[in-house]
């Protein structure tokens, strides 16, 4: 409901999204932020909410927030090339090739069924 009033889906009173906003921080306050969706730390929605809750409650979003984003140290940063490329072993690729005529006679039935389809029904 906080996503749909946020994008202006759903038209209701402050006091609604007050009430409503006041909920989910308190459950991200205790249960955290799963991390999909609406609930990633950077959403925008969240940014909104704190327009509807006390200062007190939006540090401790806050603190939820950061500590949902985590720090990253460059050691443990993703390699900006990859640089692990393996070549295709002929014997994979004749594997691959050489499964290739199971498709006649799916192909088969496929065109049996189209012609039987255009046929008029007796």
């Amino acid at each position: 409901m906080l996503v749909a009033a946020h994008k202006q889906y759903w038209q209701t009173d402050d006091e609604t999204i007050a009430e409503l906003a006041g909920a989910f921080a308190a459950l991200v306050i205790e249960a955290g932020l799963p991390g999909s969706g609406h609930t990633q730390p950077d959403h925008p929605m969240l940014d909104w909410l704190s327009n509807y809750l006390p200062t007190e409650t939006v540090e401790q979003l806050n603190s939820v927030r950061d500590a949902a984003r985590g720090s990253v140290s460059a050691e443990a940063q993703p390699p900006e090339m990859i640089r692990e490329l393996r070549p295709i072993s002929p014997s994979s690729t004749a594997t691959n090739i050489s499964n290739w005529w199971m498709l006649i006679p799916i192909l088969g039935l496929v065109g049996r069924g189209v012609l039987l389809g255009r046929r008029a029904p007796a």
